[in-house]
């Protein structure tokens, strides 16, 4: 989504890893059961707080200067085509600097790239 057309996507890359990193944190209860009829059960909603509210409060820190809503349609449509997969580095490489950054990025696509060549 963050490499469609970058006008497209209304939020920016922190948004999106804020939510890959709260699906786990255990600080909302927004991820917590596997449907509504078990978050219901367990009155998620009077016991914990939402993680889409606190996206929310925080909207100018994860809005797309670039987005232009007038300019899309309904629904974003994205490519998911093996060959337009692309490596995350601003999720999975996050905790890495300098040259080790580059040396794990390498060898984390470098079976995807195997793969993909015999295709």
């Amino acid at each position: 989504m963050l490499f469609s057309p970058p006008q497209a996507f209304q939020f920016n890359e922190r948004y999106l890893v804020s939510i890959h990193e709260h699906a786990h944190s255990c600080q909302f209860g927004t991820f917590v059961g596997n449907c509504q009829r078990e978050r219901t059960e367990l009155d998620l909603a009077g016991r914990t707080y939402s993680l889409w509210g606190h996206l929310v409060a925080r909207h100018d820190e994860y809005a797309n200067p670039l987005y232009r809503q007038e300019t899309q349609a309904d629904v974003l449509r994205v490519d998911t085509s093996p060959q337009c997969v692309k490596f995350w580095s601003g999720l999975y490489c996050r905790f890495e600097s300098g040259e080790q950054r580059v040396f794990k990025r390498y060898h984390l696509c470098q079976p995807t790239f195997f793969y993909c060549s015999g295709l």
